[in-house]
This record gives C-alpha cells, sequence and structure tokens, in this order.
C-alpha cells in the first residue's frame, strides 16, 4: 500500500520532490551524496520501499546516480565529447570550464600483433609501448584509454607519467609531429568487473567503445581504445556542410 501524507500526496512523491528542492536550491550539490535511506527513513517515518522509490524516480531522471559499495550522489552534468572535433581530451574539457586529470599506468614494452604492426607501419621485429591512462573530470573518473605506441618513438619511456597526461601534445609542442586526423569504430558496450572498477560504476553499466589509429597525414602515429561511461559523458557527433 502507498503511503500517503496529510494532504493524500504519496510520500515517496513528497520525499523526491524535497530532494529536487535541495538540488535546484543547491543545498546537495553535483557529486555529492545524499542521505542514506535509513535516515531519510528517520526523517520521514516511511518504509524503506516508500524510500527507495523516492530515490528510483530521481536515478531513472537523470538526477542522481548510483554508485556500487558507495551510495547515491547528485549526478553532475554530462561531459558532452564531439566525435567530429578533433581535439585532445585535455583541451576539449579546459574549453568546456571542466578541470580534466589524469593516472597513467607503467609502460609495458611487448611485441605487436601482426595485424596491429601492420596497420601502424611498424619494422620487422619493432616492439611498442602499451599504456593505460584512467580520465578524470572534475575528479569523477570518465574514461579509460588504452594506448599503443610503436617503438620508433622513442621519447616515450623518457618522459615521464605526467608527460604522458597528453599524447597529442606531446608529440606536437615537443617533438614536432602534429596529430591530423583518425580513423575510429564506436561501439555500445558492457563495463567489465574491472572496468567498472577503475570507473566507479556497476559491473555491466552501458559504456561507449572507440578504438582506433591516430595519424599525422598519412602516417600512424599510435593505437588507441577508449572506454567511456555512458553515465558520465555523452558522444555528439553534430557536424556541416562546409560545402
Amino acid at each position: 500500500m502507498t503511503e500517503t501524507n496529510y494532504a493524500g500526496q504519496p510520500r515517496y512523491c513528497q520525499i523526491r520532490d524535497d530532494l529536487m528542492t535541495a538540488i535546484r536550491e543547491q543545498r546537495l550539490r553535483p557529486n555529492e551524496q545524499i542521505p542514506t535511506e535509513v535516515e531519510i527513513m528517520r526523517q520521514y517515518g516511511v518504509s524503506r520501499t516508500t524510500v527507495r522509490r523516492a530515490i528510483q524516480d530521481l536515478v531513472d531522471n537523470g538526477i542522481l546516480v548510483k554508485r556500487q559499495g558507495t551510495g547515491t550522489f547528485v549526478n553532475a552534468p554530462r561531459y558532452t565529447r564531439n566525435l567530429l572535433r578533433f581535439i585532445s581530451f585535455t583541451s576539449d574539457c579546459l574549453d568546456h570550464g571542466y578541470t580534466p586529470s589524469t593516472e597513467v599506468s607503467d609502460i609495458d614494452y611487448v611485441d605487436p600483433s601482426p595485424e596491429l604492426a601492420e596497420k601502424l607501419q611498424m619494422r620487422e621485429g619493432e616492439k611498442m609501448y602499451v599504456f593505460h591512462r584512467l580520465r578524470f573530470i572534475d575528479g569523477e573518473p570518465v574514461m579509460i584509454e588504452f594506448n599503443k605506441v610503436p617503438e620508433r618513438f622513442d621519447f616515450i619511456p623518457h618522459c615521464g607519467k605526467e608527460g604522458l597526461h597528453s599524447l597529442m601534445r606531446l608529440f606536437q609542442h615537443e617533438h614536432g609531429i602534429k596529430a591530423e586526423r583518425y580513423e575510429s569504430v564506436l561501439e555500445a558496450s558492457f563495463a567489465t568487473k574491472s572496468e567498472a572498477a577503475m570507473l566507479n560504476i556497476r559491473e555491466g553499466a552501458v559504456v561507449f567503445v572507440i578504438e582506433g589509429i591516430c595519424y599525422s597525414g598519412n602516417h600512424p602515429m599510435y593505437f588507441f581504445k577508449q572506454i567511456i561511461s555512458a553515465e558520465r559523458c555523452k558522444l555528439d557527433v553534430s557536424g556541416y556542410n562546409s560545402g
């Protein structure tokens, strides 16, 4: 049976509306955790079922987001990435008023697959540098990017992890190699257990996967594979006819 208040309004609606008011008035801010279910139950004198219904309404409408093992938070406005705008993640975030940051893994030195060696126009016997970068916006993880760079770009292991925060900037500003285009494939997928842990989302949540090669002219520079949280990022494919 649905619990109601003295005016006959379902109590879950009252709780939902009160949470919305707190968010609008910025008493609850983006990325801030809301009170726990138990706290809301005590505040309103209602059952857990009623509280969960109110919260689920706001989750379904993208106002709140549940994070596995941590609680329910006010959803931040989603970062919008225009796939037709060829710009680095760092520069794009700064252009839109976000604060980007990056964590870089250790670098492995491995043999490429024959298929990738051909795509990257690698010499026979040439190895590659392999690492991944976890990308954050305003402190929230939004993307995992796996990179594979041919050994001929031998400055990679010597530039330090901070130097790998922006590969496009590193290649162009430090070594005069301008990234001019990329060829990639986009698909939707579901986060694996390890991906979910890195992105702080639930296992099986929707992610965008973009995989491709970055080029300077017709010369391949490096391979990339981006795994992007659909909860925190929208992909924009808007373009225009310049002819």
